[in-house]
């Protein structure tokens, strides 16, 4: 059993580590979810190994929904069971943001056919 100071520390201590880890929108205050570009080079470099990539869809469906939870796009939002209470254009334009994101930042090549490729880049 924990007292609640104890309580308020190991929920000080989760906030703390996600709003430096690039998970949260601020310190302090009104804080929701977020995926800063350090907390994405995190999951790209746990995600794909070192000299390989992987496609775009299967790092939002297999690594950030399966293995992390996180409903990024909208396959994730189907398995979820999100799609009834949400349109699913909320979560295309989140995936085709996030997309932008990982492009500039050297995270995602997409080539002449439409393939999307996540790998960790110049990053080591």
């Amino acid at each position: 059993h924990l007292s609640g100071q104890q309580l308020g520390k190991i929920r000080a201590f989760f906030g703390n580590t996600a709003a430096a880890g690039g998970l949260l929108n601020s310190w302090k205050g009104r804080r929701h979810f977020t995926l800063k570009l350090s907390a994405i080079e995190a999951m790209v470099l746990a995600a794909v190994p070192a000299g390989t990539e992987l496609e775009f869809e299967k790092f939002l469906t297999h690594w950030l929904f399966e293995r992390c939870r996180i409903v990024a796009g909208r396959e994730g939002a189907a398995r979820a069971g999100m799609l009834m209470a949400f349109d699913g254009t909320i979560f295309e334009e989140n995936e085709r943001r996030l997309a932008d994101q990982m492009r500039a930042a050297g995270l995602l090549k997409v080539f002449s056919d439409a393939t999307r490729m996540v790998s960790p880049g110049g990053r080591s």
